[in-house]
């Protein structure tokens, strides 16, 4: 198998991680620290434009803010739960200190919530502990 093939067939393995944040550096750093840890990562500024990316592609996980303008991320978990079937792991990240938001979020949807600023080895950890290791990624 030539480089590039065998280059193609490393990114077609990953798992694919959606990050929902209107952080621009945040953003960047997640993507980075995912990456490197092996992960295909699509981005998204807001909840409308994460529906839209889940339109054509399924992630394996998805880190969402919860505080964004346009589409907060409890409606974005609230869309991604009503999709019919739709099961994919969600962490739910914010700033936002006390006012039960992480309770607000595990209700809404989320399957753990994580207050910033993050730990990215914690975050990490997470987000393995949402993936099952048994099932391959998707294609």
């Amino acid at each position: 198998m030539g480089e590039a093939a065998k280059r193609a067939a490393d990114v077609r393995d990953r798992r694919t991680i959606l990050i929902v944040e209107d952080d621009d550096i945040l953003r960047t750093v997640l993507r980075f620290e995912f990456e490197k840890n092996g992960f295909k990562v699509l981005e998204a500024e807001n909840g409308r434009a994460a529906i839209a990316a889940i339109g054509c592609i399924q992630p394996d996980i998805i880190i969402t803010d919860l505080m964004m303008p346009v589409m907060d991320g409890f409606s974005f978990i609230d869309a991604v739960r009503k999709a019919k079937g739709n099961t994919v792991p969600i962490i739910a990240i914010s700033a936002a200190k006390g006012d039960g938001m992480g309770e607000k979020a595990v209700e809404t949807g989320a399957s753990q919530f994580c207050e910033k600023p993050l730990s990215l080895e914690s975050l990490l950890t997470a987000v393995r502990n949402h993936l099952p290791a048994n099932v391959p990624p998707k294609n």
